[in-house]
């Protein structure tokens, strides 16, 4: 009965450090997600997407139109180039930089399809980051494709 203890005593300590040292957590990449509701949709349709930043800062935006939130740019897949299909139109008396999208903060909105014929598509937001030297970059976020039939 002695030799189940003792294997026992020394197989649990063991299995315990073993499982402390492992790393189970896979690292999430700083950056700014676009999710899309669906991969397909009809030209009728109305895409809802929402934006999460898991930079370390702000993120800044054009606000066009007066509209708060960014609006995204349509890029369409034409014989494996991606194109501008729709881009947005801002006036300028209530367009202005900038918005701010705050660190950790999350975005949901909804556009419109209608007039883009049958493709591939993807959409494609712009932001303004500061690097470390404190100078403002370009920064893009693109959704993944979606289809419309």
């Amino acid at each position: 009965m002695k030799i189940p203890l003792i294997l026992l005593i020394g197989i649990i300590p063991a299995l315990l450090f073993s499982c402390h040292d492992e790393k189970t957590d896979v690292p999430i990449k700083k950056a700014i997600y676009t999710n899309i509701d669906r991969e397909h949709y009809h030209e009728t349709d109305s895409l809802f997407f929402g934006l999460k930043n898991l930079l370390d800062s702000p993120a800044y935006f054009y606000v066009c139109s007066g509209y708060p939130k960014p609006i995204p740019e349509i890029e369409k897949l034409e014989k494996n180039i991606w194109l501008i299909e729709r881009s947005p139109l801002c006036n300028d008396f209530s367009s202005y930089c900038c918005g701010e999208f705050i660190k950790t903060g999350t975005i949901g909105d909804a556009i419109t399809l209608e007039g883009l014929e049958a493709g591939t598509y993807r959409l494609k937001f712009t932001f303004s980051i500061y690097n470390s030297e404190n100078q403002p970059v370009n920064y893009e976020s693109r959704s993944e494709n979606f289809y419309i039939d």
